[in-house]
C-alpha cells in the first residue's frame, strides 16, 4: 500500500545510492587536489636534474584536478 507523503523502498534506495555517488565524486575531487598539491610541492622542492619530469607530472596532476573540478560544476567557483 502506498501512503501519500512516504517514500517507497525504491525511492529510499535510490536516494541512498545518489548520496553514495555524490560522496565518491567529492572524495575523487579531494584525491585529485591532494595529488596536484603533492606534485607541485615535489616540483618546488626537487633538484634541477629531475625538473622536467616533475614538471610533466605536476602538469598532468593539475590538469586532472581541473577536469575533475569542472565535471563537478566548480569550474567558475574560484574566479
Amino acid at each position: 500500500m502506498i501512503v501519500p507523503g512516504r517514500k517507497s523502498l525504491g525511492d529510499a534506495a535510490l536516494g541512498a545510492l545518489e548520496a553514495e555517488l555524490l560522496n565518491e565524486k567529492v572524495e575523487a575531487l579531494g584525491r585529485a587536489g591532494r595529488a596536484a598539491q603533492d606534485a607541485l610541492k615535489a616540483l618546488a622542492d626537487g633538484d634541477a636534474d629531475l625538473r622536467e619530469a616533475r614538471l610533466d607530472t605536476a602538469a598532468g596532476k593539475v590538469w586532472n584536478f581541473m577536469v575533475q573540478r569542472e565535471l563537478r560544476g566548480f569550474a567558475n567557483a574560484m574566479r
